[in-house]
């Protein structure tokens, strides 16, 4: 059955008002992302653009999903916490785990390929050094956005205290719960930085020419480095709130907050 705890907060109304303006504010702007892409002609030609447009879509879907909640907090001035609400709230940032490291992977792999390119000597247009990468990152993008979602979207809804709260040490040793906290987050960016990393300095040593980085590929590693740093910091204070809820209780008001500010943060991401 079912269990339903009825929270009553100080300050619960203006909170859960502000929450709707940042909702709204948030679908807005997304919004304008969708409208700008497929307003220019270019950018709809491009596969990147495409991406960032549906992961536009599907962030203004899923904030609006919590739309009634927030405007029922904020007239009656309750909250209601349910275990189906939790088991929902961890499905949705799996979700979207995933998809901003595709996301992020094909961002950034699709600047470092343009630049890559303008780097190419027009004397040398069959130069196709980065066609492999290029190559990598679609199987990669692919893998991370399809299958390892509905794994991961199975494993949440069979263990829902995987992000509604996490064990903080493990009681069994290093459990399969805490690590599908973190799994997505520092592998795949160290992967990302060592792949391109490497990449360019075989480029270099095929080329038998010590001589510095081309500034070109100094500037997409730094466009990498900068993605990489704000995905990370996003992230940061939901899995730190993940681990302060498994010493002490925290309301959910509070939870709210960390996922709102994932919200706000992705449409800068993308511009």
């Amino acid at each position: 059955m079912e269990h339903e705890t009825w929270i009553s907060l100080l300050w619960t109304k203006p909170i859960a008002s502000s929450f709707i303006c940042l909702i709204l504010f948030t679908a807005l702007t997304n919004i304008y992302v969708v409208w700008s892409i497929y307003k220019k002609r270019n950018l709809r030609n491009s596969s990147t653009a495409i991406i960032v447009a549906n992961l536009a879509c599907v962030d203004i879907l899923v904030t609006l999903k919590d739309l009634p909640t927030f405007f029922s907090v904020a007239v009656s001035g309750h909250w209601v916490f349910e275990e189906s609400w939790c088991a929902s709230y961890g499905l949705t940032n799996v979700i979207f785990i995933v998809v901003s490291v595709s996301t992020l992977v094909t961002i950034t792999t699709d600047k470092f390929s343009r630049l890559r390119e303008m780097a190419i000597p027009q004397e040398h247009p069959s130069s196709h050094t980065h066609h492999p990468l290029i190559l990598g990152y679609v199987i990669a993008h692919t893998t991370l956005s399809y299958s390892l979602s509905l794994l991961w979207s199975k494993y949440v809804f069979v263990t829902r205290k995987s992000f509604c709260r996490v064990e903080w040490p493990p009681r069994n040793g290093l459990s399969a719960t805490f690590l599908s906290s973190f799994v997505f987050i520092v592998p795949v960016s160290f992967l990302i930085y060592n792949l391109l990393y490497t990449t360019v300095l075989k480029v270099n040593d095929c080329e038998k020419v010590k001589i510095e980085a081309n500034p070109y590929e100094q500037k997409a590693q730094h466009q990498l480095h900068i993605a990489v740093s704000i995905f990370l910091l996003s992230w940061t204070p939901y899995v730190l709130e993940s681990i302060i809820s498994s010493h002490s209780q925290i309301s959910p008001l509070t939870a709210c907050r960390m996922s709102l500010f994932l919200y706000e943060f992705r449409p800068l991401v993308i511009f």
